[in-house]
């Protein structure tokens, strides 16, 4: 499974977004992904967080980080219960035969294209990829991106390309 790794990003240099008072960051279903999670159940691969019996929730902006790790995650058209907007094609990319050029293009579109379908998301700024030194077949990518609330966040994504939800 990939791990989603969030630091927020302060970058003075970059313009300052306009807030829309309008979006909200939400409240919804916690999950975590693979095992050793503490749940009170021991699934492998993502699942609902329990915790005594309850389902938990999160609100604010880890929200948008659970949002992100969910679509990154998830191969696009591979599951009904998504529109054909969710999700990446890195699977079928990584597959083709494309120079490693043209297909990094194509990773780097296909993240900006998943991401800016989320309301919170004002802007991707960068997205840079580079080779897993572990696993050749396996991508980490850093994104840089501005949320509705003017928050600059940078995304480390271990493992792109090592299998889809």
């Amino acid at each position: 499974m990939p791990q989603l790794l969030v630091d927020e990003l302060l970058d003075p240099a970059l313009s300052e977004p306009v807030f829309d008072e309008t979006i909200e960051y939400g409240v919804t279903w916690q999950f975590h992904f693979g095992t050793g999670c503490g749940c009170d159940n021991s699934v492998y691969g993502p699942h609902l967080a329990v915790k005594n019996n309850r389902v938990q929730k999160i609100e604010g902006k880890p929200t948008l980080m659970q949002w992100i790790n969910m679509t990154l995650a998830t191969a696009r058209y591979a599951y009904l219960i998504y529109d054909s907007d969710y999700g990446t094609e890195f699977t079928t990319i990584i597959a083709t035969s494309l120079d490693e050029e043209e297909a990094t293009t194509e990773i780097e579109q296909t993240i900006v294209d998943a991401l800016l379908i989320d309301d919170r998301i004002s802007e991707v700024t960068s997205v840079e990829i580079v080779s897993s030194e572990d696993n050749a077949s396996a991508l980490i990518v850093d994104v840089r991106l501005v949320t509705f609330a003017g928050e600059y966040l940078n995304i480390i994504f271990h493992d792109i390309g090592r299998g889809d939800l």
